[in-house]
């Protein structure tokens, strides 16, 4: 079994969805970069948790007064550069936040997305995960946009509960199933597997032994905000020696500085 690691955007200590937070996981070791994306007024996919007045602002707005945000193609930029540098693969999560909010502005997300990933060629990439919490959004991926623009990247289902959902018909447009931790059981993880989705845990927060119940259950990843706690954890538990990023000097929990290449 593999459990895969993803970078909850980006890493602690850093500040959510930055540069620096994003490129900090990818060097621990993240097999997977995870971007929320929103929409700014003019039609820019930017990587952002909080929607806020986004969909109402400019990007050359949203970059004065907070010229830290990333384009989605600069985020997957990044990507790319961390890839050549440590010669690992690393797969892209991206989450739509709050689709209907930017539509209600005019602005179709989801298609925008479709738009970017056809002029960056991504159309047949298995690497490539796209989620939101808006089910209509990512049906409409799935059954109507992808189709048309010949994509098969994979989309994901997330969620809190699955516990009243039909995984059968879930696996008819889904891939894979986000679930919040707290609700993840081994029969829900076994019920997800035999409909052909694999299971994700939403969100890791504390030590890399929370981390055993998870893979007990088989389930197939993790969303952690601290990657190099949830990497050093898995790497031990299953003999993996993961090639990291640049070097970092770090301080570990004995207070104590160690260098670490990753």
């Amino acid at each position: 079994m593999t459990f895969e690691i993803f970078g909850h955007r980006g890493t602690n200590p850093y500040t959510d969805h930055s540069a620096e937070a994003h490129a900090a996981a990818m060097d621990w070791g993240a097999d997977w970069a995870e971007f929320g994306i929103q929409m700014t007024s003019d039609g820019v996919l930017v990587v952002a948790h909080d929607t806020g007045t986004i969909p109402s602002t400019t990007y050359a707005k949203l970059m004065a007064s907070s010229p830290g945000t990333m384009t989605l193609n600069q985020a997957l930029d990044l990507v790319a550069a961390k890839e050549a540098e440590t010669g690992r693969e690393i797969k892209v999560s991206i989450e739509m936040k709050n689709p209907a909010t930017h539509a209600a502005k005019g602005l179709d997300m989801p298609k925008a997305l479709v738009d970017l990933l056809v002029a960056r060629g991504i159309t047949d990439d298995a690497d490539i995960s796209v989620s939101s919490f808006d089910i209509a959004s990512t049906q409409r991926l799935a059954n109507t946009l992808y189709p048309a623009a010949g994509i098969s990247t994979s989309i994901d289902y997330v969620d809190y509960d699955f516990s009243n959902v039909n995984l059968a018909n879930v696996a008819k447009w889904a891939d894979t199933i986000s679930v919040n931790t707290p609700y993840i059981t081994a029969d829900l993880v076994a019920k997800a597997h035999a409909a052909g989705l694999l299971v994700s845990a939403w969100t890791h927060t504390g030590t890399g032994e929370e981390l055993q119940s998870l893979i007990d259950m088989g389930v197939d990843g993790v969303y952690s905000d601290n990657t190099r706690v949830a990497r050093e954890y898995v790497d031990s538990a299953e003999g993996f020696n993961t090639v990291y990023g640049g070097t970092r000097t770090v301080m570990t929990s004995s207070m104590a500085c160690r260098a670490a290449t990753v």
